[in-house]
Order: C-alpha cells, then sequence, then structure tokens
C-alpha cells in the first residue's frame, strides 16, 4: 500500500501531540493505541575500546541482525514531520522511501530527542496514531 498525505493527516487529526513522526519496521506490527518500543542506536562498523575489544555486540539474529548494537535509547525513532504541512509530510515520506522494512507506523508524542539521522526524532512513549502494510 502506498501511504498519502491523506493517510497521515487522518491518522493525527483528533490526537493533540506535539511531536509526530513515520516510522518502518520489518519485523514488528503495531496496533494503532500502542505505544511503541524503544529502539536501539545500532551501527554496521564496530567500535573498539583504548584495549581494541569491540565495545557493542553483533547481533545474529532477531530485528538487529548484522548490526553492532549500541543499546537502547530513550524512545522510539521515527522521522519527523508537521501534521499541518503538507510538505513536511511529503519530505518524511521520501526520507522513509529509503528505509526497509514491511510496515509503516505513525507515531504521536510530546517528548523528544533528537536522533543521528535526517529529520530524526526519538519519541519517548510513542502512541502508534496508524498502523499500515507497505
Amino acid at each position: 500500500m502506498k501511504i498519502t498525505i491523506n493517510d497521515i493527516k487522518t491518522a493525527v487529526k483528533d490526537s493533540e501531540f506535539y511531536y509526530y513522526g513515520i516510522r518502518v519496521d520489518s519485523g514488528i506490527k503495531y496496533n494503532i493505541g500502542d505505544t511503541a518500543s524503544n529502539s536501539h542506536q545500532i551501527s554496521q562498523e564496530p567500535e573498539f575500546d583504548d584495549n581494541g575489544e569491540v565495545m557493542y555486540p553483533y547481533r545474529e539474529d532477531g530485528l538487529y541482525a548484522g548490526f553492532y548494537d549500541e543499546g537502547e535509547l530513550n524512545g522510539t525513532s521515527a522521522i519527523e514531520f508537521y501534521a499541518d504541512n503538507d510538505r513536511s509530510i511529503q519530505e518524511a515520506l521520501s526520507i522513509i522511501d529509503n528505509y526497509e522494512g514491511s510496515y509503516l507506523h505513525i507515531l504521536g508524542g510530546d517528548r523528544v530527542e533528537e536522533g543521528n539521522n535526517r529529520r530524526e526524532i526519538i519519541i519517548r512513549e510513542a502512541k502508534v496514531l496508524g498502523s499500515y502494510e507497505r
């Protein structure tokens, strides 16, 4: 399913959150009303401590398979958009086109911190406002 700006506006129209984001997931399908799980900081390359030891575990299976898991974040990562701005929503949709996954989730929350990627935010206690199969 190709999600549209109108789909997103419908998902957030009755909510009163201050922040909104779009998230793509591979192995997790949330339902509307769920609180999304906290994300993890992952990297493709290992980092080493002063003794030359790998600092973070390499995951061979599960959600983070093929990555080094640097630990749980303080919320759920998503690409931010402004609910009343079509251009912002379209830009977020364009960014998430580069992410792999079977499910797309619209999230809302009132507390965030900045993520590492372009327009990424980490939403604390993120509520699922929309859930779609890609």
